[in-house]
């Protein structure tokens, strides 16, 4: 959200529920779309390692910062340059061969990107934990 700590917490607060819910009514219904309904869920954890960025730079924790920039970074960098396309490939009918063809192409270079992107990260900034 890149407001404040307390504007990334209430994202979190809002997102993390409603993901879940999302999470078990896809389920109950139709598990091909588990991946889709995660988003909500997965967006409020990034939003929830923002707001600890926002408060490890607030009480000048390096460790509290670096730590959760890393897990807000893996989502910036990694997992959302794939997943919104692996998470739409399951509910693309089967009569849509090309499109899913399409799809498994920037899965793979999604993937790619985001390993390129993330990997790195530990060697720029030391002081971060794996």
């Amino acid at each position: 959200m890149c407001f404040s700590a307390t504007a990334s917490f209430s994202a979190a607060a809002l997102l993390i529920p409603t993901g879940a819910y999302c999470l078990y009514q896809s389920s109950q219904k139709n598990k091909n779309y588990s991946l889709l309904a995660a988003i909500p869920f997965l967006f409020g954890v990034q939003q929830f390692s923002e707001g600890l960025v926002w408060k490890g730079v607030e009480i000048g924790s390096q460790s509290l910062t670096m730590n959760s920039a890393y897990v807000f970074l893996f989502f910036a960098f990694f997992l959302w340059p794939f997943w919104i396309a692996l998470s739409v490939y399951p509910i693309t009918p089967p009569l849509y061969n090309n499109r899913k063809l399409i799809l498994k192409v920037f899965i793979g270079i999604g993937i790619a990107l985001g390993l390129y992107r993330y990997i790195p990260l530990p060697d720029h900034f030391p002081g971060m934990m794996i």
